[in-house]
């Protein structure tokens, strides 16, 4: 479950990182 729960938190970021490229630049 902690593995499964690690991907889609990834998924989420990942989705979340794409569409703020057009937007607002994010500092990691």
């Amino acid at each position: 479950l902690k593995v499964t729960n690690a991907v889609m938190e990834d998924l989420k970021f990942e989705v979340l990182w794409q569409r703020s490229q057009t937007q607002i630049p994010i500092i990691v």
